[in-house]
């Protein structure tokens, strides 16, 4: 049975009007819990020990990096790929999908979405990770994916595109490493491991 136990006020602002915006990783070897929130144009991170104690908070400003415009967060998850021992930040935002390296804010890797008409919103939305891989969605359907090579070493992937239509989510089931992405539509495709196919289309 869940309890209040207490409320943290965040130093940066409140939680951004989207769905899943916040995410929470506890790692075990320092026992601590951390957790990360879309604000805005940032992500506010703050993290706590196993009494509720010891509050250590940071921010992440979100830009495009060419011309240090803000970018909203659309979404922002902590993925702990298979080759690293600490948790990378994944970030969602309207010009691109961003990866950070939530202990020094440095962004290891970023991907813009194409530039369109005006008229078009432009998003990234639905995180997840498989083995090594990042995945995130995109309003026209495609899924991006990141490679971790090592601690620090992540690179953008060749997309896969299944769907025609804005991803609304992605998950994956890490007991068998299957991941399944849903779009506005309500289409379900489930996929391979590796993401280089399909299993089965719902």
């Amino acid at each position: 049975m869940y309890e209040f136990a207490r409320e943290i006020a965040m130093s940066g602002g409140s939680a951004s009007s989207f769905p899943n915006n916040i995410s929470t990783f506890f790692h075990e070897g320092k026992n601590l819990t951390f957790t990360a929130m879309a604000h805005k144009y940032q992500v506010n991170m703050v993290h706590w020990d196993s009494k509720l104690e010891g509050f250590t908070s940071d921010q992440i400003q979100v830009k495009e990096p060419s011309t240090d415009k803000p970018l909203i967060v659309v979404q922002a998850k902590y993925v702990l790929v298979s080759n690293r021992s600490f948790p990378l930040l994944a970030v969602a935002s309207t010009g691109g999908a961003m990866v950070f390296d939530p202990n020094n804010g440095k962004m290891l890797a970023y991907t813009a979405l194409p530039k369109e008409d005006d008229q078009t919103m432009r998003f990234v939305r639905g995180i997840s990770y498989v083995d090594n891989l990042i995945m995130m969605g995109t309003h026209t359907g495609e899924i991006l994916i990141f490679n971790c090579s090592g601690e620090s070493s992540v690179k953008p992937k060749p997309t896969v595109k299944e769907h025609t239509v804005p991803i609304v989510d992605i998950a994956t089931c890490h007991f068998d490493d299957l991941t399944c992405t849903c779009d506005v539509d309500g289409h379900v495709i489930v996929w391979s491991k590796n993401m280089k196919s399909t299993t089965k289309k719902i």
